[in-house]
């Protein structure tokens, strides 16, 4: 029975020899690597509001409810948004756009030209107010961006 318990602690105790001798292979201890790097990040937790050309239809205007082609470019931020979040606000009164608003995207130079499927309003008279209220990380310097709201305010008219 001696011979058995002794063989049971030998047993024990080179398990315990084994997981202490494996532990820094795991990650345990001090001898662990720097995290590695996330990916970039900005120099400032600000969020920067993108400078847009090209609006159209233009803020303040009037314009026929057919066909009517919204875009606009981002001005020297050659990062694309994949999507875009669209809502209304408060003073929209043209009714609610299309579901799924699609809209091509083109680089231009350093800028970005996106460009949405035209279509008609369902209420006009009306007020077009739209905003979007997405936030982007730019994948190169870790930057947050986000669109000026409203992006798109205009009056359309039958």
């Amino acid at each position: 029975m001696a011979r058995r318990e002794r063989r049971i602690r030998w047993v024990r105790l080179s398990r315990l020899l084994l997981v202490g001798a494996l532990l820094p292979s795991f990650g345990c201890g001090e001898d662990d690597p720097a995290p590695k790097n996330e990916g970039p990040t900005c120099p400032h937790d600000d969020t920067t509001v993108l400078t847009l050309t090209g609006v159209s239809p233009a803020p303040g205007s009037s314009v026929s409810n057919s066909a009517i082609t919204h875009t606009f470019t981002t001005v020297g931020v050659s990062v694309y948004l994949p999507t875009l979040v669209i809502g209304q606000l408060a003073t929209h009164t043209a009714g609610a756009p299309p579901a799924g608003m699609t809209f091509t995207v083109m680089p231009s130079g350093s800028d970005v030209i996106y460009t949405f499927m035209p279509f008609a309003w369902p209420t006009a008279p009306g007020h077009v107010a739209l905003f979007d209220g997405g936030l982007y990380v730019d994948p190169n310097d870790g930057c947050k961006m986000a669109l000026p709201n409203p992006l798109f305010e205009y009056d359309v008219v039958p």
